[in-house]
């Protein structure tokens, strides 16, 4: 089980680094709190990821996550994953990977770093695990929370290089607050060295979304 204080360790580390903020951090450690509705899902969880927006990936400080136990784990042009000993592993991209980037004009485009979503990834297939994962639905229909997924009947969810079964997201909201989405990743992660592209996190469907210029898939620059 993925513990509460190895977690906050490796989030100290991008605070630290200017590529979180404390917010953002709070709202991801309440997850581990009892009446947190992820908590059923993270208890089956074998890991989990911040997925951080940022200008360029290739400005990273990169010294600095490695010398805190991180290792690459993958990467390409815009994409680069840190797998971490605690379990919370960092992500950053550059690139699209949600269709809300695709309505980001010059003069309305979000500063960056910022968290894009939060991950949690179920890995075993085993029945407890898919129903942990099944269960989110409900979850997010008992608080009120907006929904959506992706994958399932066979068609896999593709990010960059490597894909999952199936995901749902979850779009929480505190008060009048929207927090980040959460990414609820059901089945082994796949690595597809010869393809590349991303299925778009989808918009929160309590809003109204543009339909994005080039559908729910992009390649990788």
């Amino acid at each position: 089980m993925l513990s509460r204080i190895q977690v906050q360790e490796t989030l100290g580390i991008a605070n630290a680094l200017g590529l979180l903020d404390q917010g953002a951090i709070d709202d991801v450690l309440a997850s581990f709190d009892a009446g947190s509705p992820f908590r059923a899902v993270l208890a089956v969880a074998n890991c989990m990821h911040m997925h951080i927006k940022v200008d360029d990936t290739a400005s990273l400080p990169r010294a600095a996550l490695l010398a805190g136990g991180a290792v690459i784990d993958n990467e390409k042009d815009g994409y680069v994953k840190f797998a971490c000993p605690s379990g919370m592993n960092l992500i950053f991209s550059s690139i699209n990977v949600a269709q809300d980037d695709l309505r980001e004009s010059p003069d309305r485009r979000r500063p960056r770093p910022f968290l894009d979503h939060v991950g949690i990834d179920l890995r075993d297939p085993a029945p407890a695990v898919r129903a942990a994962f099944d269960g989110i639905v409900a979850i997010a229909e008992q608080n009120g929370f907006p929904h959506s997924s992706q994958g399932g009947a066979g068609k896999a969810v593709f990010c960059c290089h490597v894909s999952v079964a199936e995901k749902h997201w979850v779009y929480p909201t505190r008060a009048a607050q929207r927090l980040a989405p959460v990414e609820i990743a059901f089945g082994p992660l796949v690595i597809n060295a010869d393809s590349s592209g991303c299925d778009l996190r989808p918009a929160d469907p309590s809003l109204a979304a543009a339909s994005p210029a080039c559908g729910t898939r992009c390649g990788t620059p």
